[in-house]
């Protein structure tokens, strides 16, 4: 070929990669401003495509773009008739529930009423009374329970989990599974194709399908359409046996919950976490939320070929207990940040102490005024976080907001007794909250969450009690001290700050 001729090609061909990137460059500011996000995520995500145009562009389009999101609605939408049959078994459970939140305090009313109207569930979102809830913080007395459960089944096993280790404790709850499901018994199990990376990839539940269980990824990796899917991650942990006996929290499935072995353990002394069983009417919410996410996944073509509104899965459950629990989700399918809505309700109405506790603190403005406006009015209030964590770069955006929030009257505490993966609320002595969801953008927006909402003193009570046994595995931040911390470590935190919208 003439030389020329290869001049030609090579120069104008790089002038047409060059200019489509611009246009892509451009198409791509354009979609930023064109979503409905805060203003600080709209800067945030301009500064990454503007700074780092190439890296920049593929992170938007990975992790910010809203299509994935419609995708959820459209395929919501199109399993309406399956949901309406479901929310006429979760109706006919609910019992006396609604002559019960009607008795709550204004403020605890306000609560139901926000989540109700924000659910994209409705008939989870009001509160189901005569339940008994048992708290568990350490993993051991949880998977006890768990186990439990599960060789008492006589129906039904129904598991959803963000992570499941192939390790010693995930195959001895995947054994025991296997056996029950040798027996008769139904088993489902829901994991994330990304938190369970591990396990899926690997054939950790083979012994399981054979047995007859059924087992469905989340959105697992798929080179094609990896950019939709790395972001909007299944963060439940949701157990339901019989319909009768369900569990809700953050710990997922793996040694380091149960103090084992592990990367984890070697690198911490152990492992706090938060996580409740409940039994009674309540349960059907967290049934509900299962078939919920085990249709999403299994559907095609508007047909799943499963019918679950039968008595079996939903049985009629007689009052065991006086808690009134309201089961809570969010997801990117929502029309509402409905947990968002909920904690900065219950920050705001507080009167006199509001006491936090969560691994990941990344909060918007929002988040970050309601805490500061409590505190200047007089609320106790106090923040529990992790001194470290495995995501470097959140743990200094976190700690980018404690200069604000020393100043206003708030009090942080950073837990040093081992690894702190709890995400708790109790407020006033008269409510709390146990659940899956961080107090971040994440799980906020993205994150599908299930979090359980307990209006009873005894619970509120019980959960300000560990609250205060762990401040003594503690180091309170001292806002004078903390204003003397190293310039370049001032500048990561401001720099942090400045990406938290995208973390």
């Amino acid at each position: 070929m003439d030389a020329s001729v290869v001049r030609f090609i090579v120069r104008y061909g790089v002038l047409l990669l060059l200019g489509l990137f611009i246009l892509q460059l451009i198409s791509t500011v354009l979609a930023i401003l064109s979503e409905r996000r805060e203003p600080s995520a709209t800067l945030a995500w301009l500064m990454v495509v503007v700074l780092f145009p190439v890296g920049g562009i593929i992170l938007y389009y990975a992790l910010a773009r809203g299509r994935f999101r419609r995708h959820f609605r459209k395929r919501e939408k199109n399993l309406r008739q399956a949901e309406a049959a479901l929310s006429s078994c979760v109706e006919r459970c609910r019992a006396d529930s609604a002559m019960s939140s009607a008795d709550l305090p204004a403020v605890e009313r306000g609560l139901v009423k926000l989540a109700v109207e924000s659910s994209n569930i409705p008939d989870t979102g009001p509160p189901f009374a005569g339940n008994t809830v048992e708290q568990y913080s350490h993993g051991a007395a949880k998977f006890g329970a768990l186990m439990d459960a599960i060789r008492s089944a006589r129906s039904h096993i129904h598991l959803e989990y963000y992570i499941v280790r192939a390790d010693q404790t995930g195959t001895e709850i995947r054994d025991l599974l296997v056996e029950k499901a040798k027996q008769g018994v139904e088993v489902r199990f829901l994991y994330d194709g990304i938190g369970s990376l591990y396990a899926h990839q690997t054939n950790f539940f083979r012994d399981l399908k054979e047995a007859g269980g059924r087992v469905e990824a989340f959105l697992p990796l798929k080179v094609a359409r990896i950019v939709e899917r790395v972001n909007f991650r299944n963060h439940r942990k949701i157990a339901v046996i019989d319909g009768r006996i369900g569990f809700v929290g953050g710990m997922n499935i793996g040694n380091e919950y149960v103090g084992r072995k592990s990367k984890y353990s070697r690198k911490y002394r152990g492992w706090r976490d938060a996580h409740l069983q409940i039994e009674g009417p309540a349960v059907a919410a967290l049934q509900r939320i299962f078939f919920t996410d085990w249709l999403l996944v299994t559907y095609k073509r508007g047909k799943t070929g499963e019918d679950f509104a039968d008595v079996r899965y939903f049985p009629t459950v007689e009052p065991v207990g006086d808690e009134l629990v309201q089961i809570i989700t969010s997801g990117p399918g929502c029309q509402w940040p409905t947990l968002q809505h909920q904690f900065l309700q219950a920050i705001n109405t507080a009167e006199e102490q509001a006491l936090i506790v969560t691994p990941y603190f990344v909060p918007d403005r929002s988040l970050l005024m309601a805490l500061e406006s409590a505190a200047l009015r007089g609320v106790d209030v106090r923040l529990l976080l992790p001194r470290d964590t495995d995501h470097r770069l959140v743990t200094s955006a976190a700690r980018s907001y404690y200069e604000e929030l020393l100043e206003a009257g708030a009090r942080i505490f950073e837990y040093t007794g081992g690894y702190l993966h709890s995400k708790t609320i109790s407020v006033d002595g008269r409510y709390g909250c146990v659940g899956s969801a961080n107090m971040d953008i994440r799980s906020f927006t993205l994150n599908f969450e299930a979090s359980a909402f307990v209006y009873s003193a005894r619970f509120a009570d019980s959960l300000r009690r560990q609250f205060l046994a762990d401040v003594g595995d503690s180091v309170e931040i001292q806002l004078e001290p903390f204003r003397q911390r190293p310039r370049i470590r001032k500048f990561g935190q401001s720099l942090a700050q400045l990406l938290s919208p995208v973390l």
